[in-house]
C-alpha cells in the first residue's frame, strides 16, 4: 500500500538516524566501560540518558502541541548531532572522565523527548488513520534493522579498530545521521493545523473547522466529561497547557492504565539492560565485537514484529496483541536468568523480547493516535510516555545496585517478576469492553492533505 511521499520522507529519517543510533548504542557502554568496571557508574549512562523523559518529557508535549512538529523535530535532531559530536571528542580526549558522558547522554536524551513526542503526534497528518499500524509496523521494522542489526556491529567494529582515535568514530558517524535526517525532515510538506501550527498560522484556520471537531466528540474528550481542550498558545502558561493534557489521560480509564503497565515494562527492562554490557562481556564472554553481533542477532525479533505487527493486531485485535507481547516479554527475562549461559541461548531470549516489545509498541501506539484528538495529541502523548518512559532511569539506577550487590544475573528475575505482575494485571483490569468503547469513541482525523513542493 502506497504511503504517500512525506511519509517516505520520514521513514528515510528515520532510518538513517537510526542507523546511526545503533553505532552509538553499541560504542557508549563500551566507552563507559574503558573508563570504569563499576556496574554503578556504567548504568549511570543509561540514566542520564533516559532522565530527560522525566524530566522534560511533559514540556516536549506542550511544544508539540504549540508550534510546527515537522520544525520542532528537525532541531531536536541538530541538537543531537551536536550532543554525539561532542561525545566523540570525550571518547578521545586524554582526560576524559565518565561524568562526561553523563552530561551528553543527558543533551541526547533531552532532544530526543522532543524529536519523538512531536514525531508520533504528527504522524496521523502524513498518513491516513487505517494505515496507522503499517506505517507504524514498517517504521519499526526499518528501526530494527538499522538500529540493531547494522548499527550496533559496525559501531563496535569501529570502537574496536585498532588506532585509539578510531573510538570516535561510531560517535561521528551518529552525528552525521542526525544532520542527514534534519535535512531529510525539513523536507517534509504538509498543511498546518490548529494544533501543529504556530499561533498566527493556528488563528487564521476557520472556526467552522474546529466546530465540526467539537461536535463529533459531543463538546468532550473521549475522557467522558472533561470539556475538549483547544490547542494551545503561546501566550499561555506550560502548567496550563501540561495540566490540560494531564487532565484528559487521567479521565481516560483505558491509556491511563496502560501508560502505568508501561512504566513498570520499561522498568523493568532497563532493570535488566543497564548492566547487559557486563552480564555479556563477563557471564557469557562475548568479546567488544560479540557484544555488537549479539545486539545484531536480537533484532530478528524486532523485524518480525514490525512486519507481523499489523496482521497481527488485525487478527487478534488490540488488547489480545497486547497479551501476547507482555507475555513473550515476561518469558523471555525469565529464561534468561534461568538458562542463558552463552550467546546462543541470549540471542534468542533477545530476539523474542524484541518481537514482543515491537508488537506492544505498534498495537498501542497505533491506538492511542486514533484515540487522542490531534489538538492535544502531543501533551496527551508526554504525560503518556512521562510515565512509561519516566520510569527508565528508576530502573538503571535499581537495575545497577541489584547487580552490584547481588551478581549480574539477578537483575533478570527482578525484570521477569515484574513483566508477570503486568500480564496479570492486563488480564484483570483491561477488559475487552474497554477496548471496544475506546476505539467507539475515538474520532477519525481528515486525510493528511500535502502541500505542493
Amino acid at each position: 500500500m502506497g504511503l504517500g511521499r512525506n511519509w517516505r520522507r520520514l521513514w528515510a529519517a528515520d532510518a538513517v538516524s537510526s542507523l546511526g543510533d545503533g553505532a552509538y548504542a553499541a560504542a557508549i557502554p563500551l566507552l563507559a566501560v574503558y573508563f570504569t568496571r563499576s556496574p554503578a557508574q556504567v548504568a549511570g549512562v543509561a540514566t542520564a540518558a533516559s532522565l530527560p523523559w522525566l524530566l522534560c518529557s511533559l514540556h516536549a508535549g506542550v511544544l508539540a502541541d504549540r508550534y510546527d512538529r515537522r520544525r520542532l523535530m528537525s532541531i531536536a535532531q541538530t541538537v543531537q548531532a551536536i550532543a554525539v559530536g561532542l561525545a566523540a571528542i570525550v571518547a578521545i580526549i586524554p582526560d576524559g572522565r565518565i561524568w562526561m558522558i553523563y552530561v551528553t547522554s543527558f543533551a541526547l536524551g533531552a532532544a530526543e523527548t522532543v524529536f519523538s513526542n512531536a514525531a508520533q503526534s504528527m504522524l496521523p497528518t502524513v498518513v491516513a488513520t487505517a494505515h496507522l499500524e503499517a506505517a507504524n509496523g514498517r517504521q519499526y521494522a526499518t528501526e530494527t534493522v538499522t538500529q540493531q542489526f547494522i548499527g550496533p556491529p559496525l559501531g563496535s567494529l569501529l570502537f574496536a579498530a585498532a588506532l585509539p582515535a578510531t573510538r570516535s568514530l561510531p560517535f561521528w558517524l551518529d552525528a552525521l545521521s542526525f544532520a542527514v535526517s534534519a535535512l531529510l525532515i525539513a523536507r517534509i510538506r504538509i498543511a498546518p493545523t490548529a494544533a501543529s501550527a504556530p499561533a498566527d498560522i493556528a488563528a487564521a484556520i476557520p472556526a467552522d473547522r474546529a466546530a465540526v471537531a467539537v461536535f463529533a466528540t459531543g463538546g468532550t474528550g473521549a475522557a467522558g466529561g472533561e470539556p475538549t481542550p483547544s490547542a494551545p498558545s503561546p501566550r499561555s502558561t506550560m502548567r496550563h497547557d501540561i495540566a490540560e493534557g494531564l487532565r484528559w489521560l487521567v479521565h481516560h480509564r483505558l491509556l491511563r492504565t496502560l501508560a502505568i503497565l508501561l512504566a513498570v515494562t520499561n522498568m523493568a527492562g532497563q532493570i535488566a539492560n543497564s548492566t547487559f554490557v557486563l552480564f555479556a562481556t563477563q557471564q557469557l564472554h562475548v568479546g567488544t565485537r560479540g557484544f555488537g553481533v549479539l545486539l545484531a542477532a536480537s533484532a530478528i525479533g524486532g523485524v518480525v514484529g514490525g512486519l507481523a505487527s499489523r496482521r497481527i493486531v488485525a487478527r487478534l485485535g488490540t488488547r489480545r496483541a497486547i497479551i501476547t507481547g507482555a507475555t513473550i516479554g515476561a518469558a523471555s527475562a525469565a529464561v534468561v536468568g534461568l538458562l542463558a549461559r552463552d550467546a546462543y541461548v541470549m540471542i534468542a531470549c533477545l530476539a523474542a523480547s524484541a518481537f514482543s516489545a515491537t508488537v506492544w509498541n505498534v498495537a498501542t501506539v497505533s491506538m492511542r493516535q486514533r484515540i487522542i484528538p490531534d489538538r492535544i495529541r502531543g501533551r496527551v502523548n508526554s504525560v503518556y510516555r512521562l510515565a512509561g518512559w519516566g520510569s527508565l532511569p528508576i530502573g538503571a539506577a535499581i537495575g545497577g545496585a541489584i547487580a552490584t550487590s547481588f551478581g549480574l544475573r539477578s537483575p533478570w528475575f527482578v525484570a521477569a517478576g515484574l513483566r508477570v505482575a503486568v500480564v496479570v494485571a492486563i488480564l484483570a483490569v483491561l477488559r475487552p469492553a474497554l477496548f471496544a468503547a475506546a476505539e467507539s469513541d475515538s474520532v477519525s482525523p481528515p486525510a493528511p492533505v500535502p502541500v505542493a513542493t
